[in-house]
């Protein structure tokens, strides 16, 4: 079993899973210690899936600090591994984006691709599962039938077929081809759902550097916030790669990070616990640069108690039944939060019309079997196969 313990910030992390980061992340003197303390501990062959994902940056680390050490084979070879997979992918997102534009659809790289490209500049740093593209809601059949002529499978579920109401009752779906490459195409970039207006992400892109023109990904802000909230939403605030991520959006485009909209951010998704948890613990564990003034404003900020029952006595729990109570109480916050919002209009939302408007089911008949697999594939990721937890 490996020691867990609870940072003074509330973020839970194995003790070798913060080794693993400063060996991976930081400068020369501090990286080799961690190096050292992560060798002790570590077995290469029992990593769960989120270590696993931080070799490539840890090989290109140690190898940055002259490090000789039997293990580096190993760590080459998944560097190398993971460079000719997002290869793979770099080919499959161009063919898709070719497609895409050849029909006037305007998109969006979203998460591993978009950091892989435009923060991290090297493709074998950033492992990533899948391809995520974002398209405007008006464009999303469009942009499935186009990529369904090009060799793209779509499998729609029995009784459905690819028109207004497909869309209408999902936010994403994902497409194949023939290389075993998967995109998951979205027409919402919703990550927590709050009960708050959606920024709307169009207005806060940029081209992704390095990508080719026209190709837009969100800006650094946006950027930092996103990886933020799509860990929060499916690890936690314990996940060693969202950690990475946005340490590695912060040094490389510190400068264009407007601190003043992530803060509003934050505040208006109601993350202030989890947020100030996460930046005062990238800037104790990486030396992050984060503005202290920041700091302090979110560490001055009162926190309802249902927030700290929420996101700190939960987290701190390693079980993973722990993830799932978390899930749960974090959607019971989420439902008093909306039922308060709308009382004060002086109207009523029961729990199934709120899991209703959450998930964009059309009809309350979907909510039963919609909570059942929701449950399920929950359980699945946190209980079951290696497979299912790495969706």
């Amino acid at each position: 079993m490996k020691p867990w313990r609870v940072h003074k910030t509330g973020c839970p992390l194995f003790t070798g899973d913060e080794l693993l980061l400063r060996a991976a992340l930081l400068g020369k003197d501090e990286a080799l210690a961690a190096w050292r303390g992560w060798k002790q501990r570590a077995d290469l062959d029992a990593l769960d899936v989120n270590a696993s994902r931080l070799l490539p940056l840890l090989y290109a680390n140690l190898r940055r600090h002259g490090v000789s050490d039997p293990l580096m084979a190993r760590l080459q070879g998944v560097y190398r591994y993971n460079a000719l997979r997002n290869q793979g992918f770099l080919r499959d997102l161009n063919g898709a984006l070719r497609v895409l534009a050849e029909q006037g659809i305007p998109v969006m790289v979203l998460k591993g691709m978009a950091l892989a490209v435009g923060c991290y500049g090297d493709l074998a740093l950033r492992p990533m599962q899948d391809l995520d593209l974002l398209v405007k809601p008006q464009d999303a059949i469009r942009a499935m039938r186009a990529l369904i002529a090009q060799g793209w499978a779509l499998n729609t579920p029995p009784g459905e077929s690819l028109g207004p109401e497909f869309v209408a009752k999902r936010i994403e779906y994902s497409l194949n081809n023939q290389f075993g490459t998967k995109i998951d195409l979205h027409w919402a970039a919703k990550q927590l759902q709050e009960p708050v207006p959606e920024v709307s992400y169009w207005e806060q892109t940029e081209e992704l550097e390095g990508a080719g023109s026209g190709i837009l990904a969100l800006n650094a802000t946006e950027s930092l916030f996103y990886a933020f909230t799509h860990s929060i939403k499916h690890f936690g605030i314990n996940a060693p790669r969202m950690l990475a991520d946005m340490h590695c959006i912060i040094g490389r485009r510190y400068a264009e990070i407007d601190w003043a909209c992530l803060e509003q951010r934050i505040r208006q998704t109601n993350l202030m616990l989890p947020a100030r948890k996460v930046l005062r613990y990238l800037t104790d564990l990486l030396h992050s640069a984060i503005p202290a003034s920041l700091l302090r404003r979110l560490d001055s900020t009162p926190i309802a108690g249902r927030e700290w029952h929420t996101y700190y006595g939960l987290n701190r729990s390693p079980e993973k039944l722990g993830n799932i109570l978390l899930l749960l109480m974090r959607m019971a916050n989420e439902y008093l939060q909306q039922k308060e919002k709308i009382g004060r209009k002086g109207k009523k939302m029961s729990l199934a019309e709120y899991l209703k408007w959450r998930w964009g089911l059309r009809e309350m008949g979907q909510v039963p079997s919609a909570l059942l697999s929701k449950t399920w594939a929950h359980l699945r990721r946190e209980l079951g196969s290696p497979a299912a937890r790495r969706k």
